[in-house]
């Protein structure tokens, strides 16, 4: 019982309507923040990636 509905809960966080709104949700977020992590984008990389590199 507690099997089949895992199962069926399963098929709707990865069906294709779910996986639809969650990509409507990334774009409304990103032109909400005015293309926040596309403008700033450099700076993120600078304080992430090339700070776990440099000394």
């Amino acid at each position: 019982m507690i099997a089949d509905f895992l199962v069926s809960l399963e098929g709707f966080i990865w069906s294709i309507p779910f996986i639809a709104f969650v990509i409507i949700c990334g774009i409304y977020f990103t032109v909400r923040t005015k293309f926040f992590t596309v403008v700033h984008f450099g700076h993120i990389m600078k304080h992430t990636f090339m700070a776990m590199i440099s000394p």
